[in-house]
């Protein structure tokens, strides 16, 4: 099998681009080679095209474009919406061949409303392209006594008004957090940097990209507040580091994660000591066979 990737890998440093540097690198420990479409194309026509935009319209003319390329085309939807009645959506599904969705509500939903999707549930990575920590100095200096709690934020955006990465829902409680926890806020593009308190001692503020790995390597809990989800690489990533996970409960999450109740403060604060408490989760990957299985059996 040969295949052709709509999308891109890191940088810019995202879900969705380690989601296709995974997928690739996966595929390769296959002996399969996965192209990026107009970076390192070795043919004209391959057996199978994957749109990974998110962008309706952008996804739809990737999907319109595969179709010379390639056999068959499929897409993910790295979020947690498939809005049947947009009308982009619409001819994406038409004109693919498959459709994968990363949290299970959606899967149910388009199985149950339209039957005639060839669908499927998969993670934002697999084992195969999974890579651990790299071997850097300290990019946190730790104090004794003291835990540590990682906050991801790409940008700061909004969906009908609330905060995607909910970044403000921990600044805005920060007073409740309990002073044996310092916050390290990684927000890569700087978008909250005039948003942290004057004066304060519990947040560690990080505004450039380093390789996320190392630094979940280095806290103990991460937190993942957001107002929607797909299936978040981050969460897979600190889960399968052994890293405990405390998350909003607007999608579902891995088994081994602890979620809570999406802006719910008191909720937050008791799966909070729970997750500090808890033994170390232990969460492995799937493997690229099942991404494999479902791109062979297009034509069933």
């Amino acid at each position: 099998m040969n295949i052709l990737l709509f999308g891109k890998i890191p940088p810019p440093m995202g879900g969705v681009t380690v989601s296709v540097k995974n997928l690739i690198a996966a595929l390769a420990s296959k002996g399969i080679r996965a192209d990026l479409l107009g970076r390192n194309m070795k043919r004209l026509r391959y057996d199978l095209a994957h749109i990974h935009y998110s962008s309706l319209a952008k996804r739809f003319l990737g999907v319109l474009l595969a179709r010379f390329f390639a056999k068959k085309v499929i897409f993910t939807v790295h979020g947690k919406f498939l809005d049947m009645d947009n009308v982009f959506n619409k001819l994406s599904v038409r004109l693919s061949h498959g459709v994968i969705v990363l949290n299970t509500k959606l899967l149910d939903q388009l199985r149950k409303n339209n039957p005639e999707i060839n669908c499927c549930r998969m993670p934002s990575i697999f084992a195969e392209g999974f890579e651990g920590a790299k071997e850097e100095g300290n990019l946190i200096e730790r104090e004794d006594g003291k835990r540590y709690l990682l906050l991801y934020a790409f940008d700061k955006n909004y969906r009908d008004g609330k905060e995607v990465y909910g970044v403000s829902f921990i600044l805005d409680n920060l007073h409740r957090i309990d002073q044996k926890y310092k916050i390290v806020l990684l927000d890569i593009n700087g978008k909250y940097r005039d948003d942290i308190p004057q004066e304060q001692d519990k947040i560690i503020y990080i505004d450039e990209v380093v390789n996320f790995i190392s630094l979940l390597n280095q806290v103990d809990i991460y937190l993942r507040p957001t107002c929607m989800d797909g299936a978040s690489v981050a969460v897979q990533e600190a889960l399968v580091m052994n890293v405990p996970v405390v998350a909003s409960d607007v999608v579902d999450r891995p088994d081994e994660a602890l979620t809570y109740r999406y802006m719910d403060v008191e909720d937050f604060l008791q799966k909070l000591e729970q997750a500090n408490l808890a033994e170390k989760p232990d969460m492995q990957l799937q493997s690229v066979d099942t991404y494999l299985n479902f791109c062979g059996n297009l034509n069933q």
